[in-house]
């Protein structure tokens, strides 16, 4: 019996040591694995801290633009400012919405801006008027305001 035994022993043993080698074997390979991870992490994380760079880079740029735009409308809210930003500063005219003033011709007398405010309603009807007469709202108001000086000038003859 002892020699059964021996040999049980000695097989089950082998096997124990089979099984180690292929314990070991499996070590190795998730050692390997892990070492890629480890690697793919840290190529994660540089692109990580590249993105956060970027994300701070651009949110730096929004901030700067949004003080550049505060600062363009504070220009702008400023009351009787607007002829000096449009005359005397450094101003280039993309659009212009409303006709401009008529040319001079020669010997006529030269043009000039009239700036006022009036209320939205005034205006509105400003424009259904020019509108329903065909001309920009611009020509419509020079017309009533020589209308209405010659009227003046005319009272202001009949006084003398």
């Amino acid at each position: 019996m002892g020699e059964i035994d021996l040999r049980i022993i000695g097989e089950q043993l082998v096997r124990l040591i089979g099984e180690v080698g292929e314990m070991r074997a499996g070590q190795a390979a998730l050692s390997s694995e892990l070492a890629k991870m480890r690697v793919a992490q840290a190529a994660l994380a540089s692109e990580l801290k590249m993105t956060k760079e970027g994300v701070e880079d651009i949110s730096e740029r929004l901030r700067t633009i949004e003080g550049r735009l505060g600062t363009i409308d504070s220009r702008l809210a400023l009351p009787g400012k607007a002829d000096e930003l449009l005359f005397d500063g450094d101003v280039e005219i993309f659009s212009n919405p409303s006709d401009d003033p008529p040319k001079a011709a020669a010997g006529a007398e030269t043009a000039t801006t009239i700036g006022g405010r009036v209320p939205i309603s005034l205006k509105q009807r400003v424009k259904r008027c020019a509108d329903k007469e065909g001309v920009s709202a611009n020509f419509w108001v020079i017309r009533c305001l020589e209308e209405a000086t010659s009227r003046i000038a005319q009272c202001d003859d009949l006084d003398d």
